[in-house]
């Protein structure tokens, strides 16, 4: 076996342990922190849009979660250990994604390019959810969407957003897909 086979075999069996996903929650840790952070810590104040895009990144959570509960150390067949990865990064990504959407949304507000937007100073969640209430120092929103929160002069947060996600999601993409195609040769 060659450098790049045991290379992908070592990659394969880290995505049944549940190593991997403490790795994925720590990423979404790390992502909410520094969202608190910039609110708590620099007293930039989250709107609708930026607490919309915490609650979708609660599926990346889940989505670490589902694999660490799933892990399976190499012990179920190619069809489950395939579903498995499919719930996993399908997760993952819609959450990625959906926090996408709104960043994206805001830095389109922000750049005063949209000048209509469902964004408002109300609860951005249905009642059946009410992550506001239930959650307040979390997913409140207490500033309206378009008040920029710099974290440099150049930088704002939106915009960081709008690099991380993306190379998070690219990571997440090739990563999954070099271990499926690995399922796939077996």
């Amino acid at each position: 076996m060659n450098n790049k086979q045991n290379m992908n075999s070592k990659l394969k069996d880290w995505l049944n342990q549940p190593s991997f996903g403490y790795f994925i929650f720590g990423i979404f840790l790390f992502m909410e922190g520094f969202g608190l952070y910039v609110q708590y810590g620099l007293g930039d104040e989250p709107c609708a849009n930026c607490v919309m895009v915490r609650a979708y990144l609660l599926l990346v959570a889940l989505s670490a979660v589902v694999a660490i509960v799933t892990s399976n150390e190499g012990k179920l067949s190619r069809p489950v250990e395939l579903t498995r990865l499919c719930v996993v990064y399908f997760l993952a990504t819609a959450g990625l994604g959906l926090a996408f959407y709104h960043s994206y949304d805001n830095y389109l507000i922000e750049s005063g390019r949209l000048l209509f937007s469902t964004c408002s100073l109300s609860s951005p969640f249905p009642a059946w959810l009410p992550l506001d209430t239930l959650l307040p120092a979390l997913f409140e929103a207490n500033a309206l969407c378009g008040t920029p929160a710099y974290l440099f002069d150049w930088l704002t947060f939106t915009e960081l957003s709008l690099i991380g996600l993306p190379i998070v999601f690219i990571g997440a993409t090739l990563l999954y897909t070099n271990a499926m195609w690995q399922i796939f040769k077996q």
